[in-house]
């Protein structure tokens, strides 16, 4: 109860979003294969993660803007 009050008062009334663990591990991988490309290809990234190459391509074209 302590740290929940002082939680509470640092934020101050404001909204907090806390991911659930499975999203925080998506994330997680996901800025690993953005740092592996180019130096692994789309085959090797897709292998390596247990993914589908199609999914690693659009991963990686929606972060190159």
């Amino acid at each position: 109860l302590e740290k929940f009050m002082e939680l509470s008062e640092y934020l101050g009334g404001t909204s907090l979003y806390i991911p659930n663990p499975e999203k925080v591990l998506i994330m997680a991988r996901n800025r690993m294969i953005l740092a592996e490309y180019p130096r692994l290809g789309f085959a090797e990234i897709a292998r390596k993660h247990k993914l589908c190459e199609s999914w690693v391509r659009v991963l990686i074209k929606e972060n190159q803007a």
